[in-house]
């Protein structure tokens, strides 16, 4: 899909599917923004509209482990 990216950008429900054992919480070290991992279907996804949503590149960091509360 062509159109713009990062801040405005149309994500709509894109999202990044994640390991079941990955973190729910995530730092997007470029911005500082927080990033939560929701569930969807049975499955852990990063909704690509919050973790891009002011800048095209997320280089994100897991806040904690959930197994290791």
């Amino acid at each position: 899909a062509r159109g713009a990216i990062g801040a405005g950008a149309q994500w709509a429900d894109t999202a990044l599917i994640l390991p079941s054992n990955a973190p729910t919480q995530w730092t997007n070290l470029f911005t500082g923004a927080k990033v939560e991992a929701m569930p969807r279907s049975g499955k852990r996804v990063l909704n690509l509209s919050q973790a891009l949503d002011s800048f095209p590149v997320a280089l994100l960091f897991a806040l904690e482990n959930d197994d290791e509360r």
